[in-house]
């Protein structure tokens, strides 16, 4: 069963399907999750996700199972991906060289009565990233203010270049033509 080991986070049909018989044992959700060595919050949100009023508090294991797929499904369209006109807003202020930060401010203040269009400063830059894979395609290069068509990732503290003092490379151990001249000699 390739979807058993789906992911150590997600229930796989096995588990939805033991579930399901320890619920019709009327076993408790801790002892369920006890048995199968998950958290019972995990248990008791399954169970409530994916069942509905007409399922008669039973569970049905292959229904749950994709009621829980297509939650899951990827790529989401983001919100600037799927209105058109926020989308061309947007657009419109990279074009004039405003940041992230300042668009969605301005959106803010300019459409309060429409709080879709409310969105973060970090929504924009992950519609950027997304750039030619998902649902937001740009037809002109639009740039960050810095001139990069995307955000640079922070190096890591480990792997900066250190601008430092190299010990083997002091004063006292030039060669005899680069020594500076002896301060005492001044």
């Amino acid at each position: 069963m390739a979807d058993e080991t789906r992911s150590g986070r997600c229930l796989s049909l096995l588990e939805r399907e033991r579930i399901a018989v320890l619920r019709e044992r009327l076993l408790a959700v801790r002892e369920i999750a006890r048995r199968l060595g998950r958290a019972p919050s995990t248990i008791s949100r399954a169970l409530h996700r994916n069942m509905r009023p007409y399922d008669q508090q039973r569970s049905d294991p292959v229904l749950a199972h994709g009621r829980a797929r297509g939650r899951a499904g990827r790529p989401r369209t983001g919100r600037i991906g799927q209105d058109p006109k926020l989308r061309a807003a947007v657009q419109d202020k990279l074009r004039l060289v405003w940041s992230p930060q300042q668009i969605a401010a301005w959106l803010r203040r300019q459409f309060p009565d429409r709080p879709a269009w409310h969105v973060c400063h970090e929504t924009i830059y992950q519609a950027l990233d997304d750039g030619g894979k998902g649902d937001w395609h740009w037809n002109s290069p639009a740039r960050l203010p810095t001139g990069r068509p995307l955000r640079k990732c922070r190096r890591r503290a480990d792997r900066r270049t250190i601008n430092s003092v190299i010990p083997s490379a002091l004063i006292d151990t030039r060669p005899d033509g680069r020594r500076t001249p002896d301060p005492s000699n001044r």
